[in-house]
């Protein structure tokens, strides 16, 4: 019975301790500072939420993607305009990031296809 008290104990204490550390958040107020911060927040990332996160990212530009012309445009769909993206997410951590890409009606799918060798 201690064990199991003592095991729960445990448990509560590290979950305490995981959920008061300061989250990192995303300083949106220059191209670079956004820039930096994203690739800070995916440094901490695990590998299997790194890709999330990226096309979190993705999805919040474009959402600012309104009209045909934007989507031929081969610029803005290669590159990330750290500017646009920072305005949207400065302040947030990477739950608030995921969020509000998830409320956006555009969505963003990465599909990971590995080498085969012969």
């Amino acid at each position: 019975m201690k064990r199991k008290l003592c095991a729960v104990m445990v448990v509560l204490l590290l979950s305490a301790c995981a959920s008061t550390t300061e989250e990192l958040r995303i300083n949106g107020s220059s191209a670079l500072t956004t820039e930096r911060g994203i690739a800070a927040m995916k440094r901490q990332l695990k590998k299997e939420d790194r890709l999330p996160f990226s096309a979190a990212i993705m999805t919040i530009q474009f959402s600012e993607l309104s009209s045909a012309v934007d989507m031929t445009d081969k610029e803005k769909l290669t590159t990330t305009d750290m500017t646009v993206v920072g305005k949207k997410i400065h302040g947030m951590t990477y739950q608030e990031i995921l969020a509000l890409a998830a409320a956006s009606p555009n969505k963003v799918t990465i599909e990971r296809h590995s080498r085969v060798r012969y």
